[in-house]
């Protein structure tokens, strides 16, 4: 999202970059149907690797 906005990832401690509501709603409205899947794709990907490392600890301490 950052990339798409314009923006480079700050690196840690630095101040985050706030943006306005419309320039938000302009934005997100350029997102189209293709865009919306692979960023869900990317998201659910990382929280099935997340929950799976969650589950594995909890069977090791058992």
């Amino acid at each position: 999202m950052r990339q798409r906005l314009g923006v480079p990832a700050a690196p840690w401690g630095e101040e985050d970059k706030w943006f306005g509501h419309q320039t938000l709603r302009d934005n997100v409205a350029l997102l189209d149907d293709e865009l919306l899947q692979q960023i869900n794709a990317v998201v659910a990907a990382a929280g099935r690797e997340v929950f799976t490392k969650k589950g594995r600890r909890a069977r090791r301490g058992a």
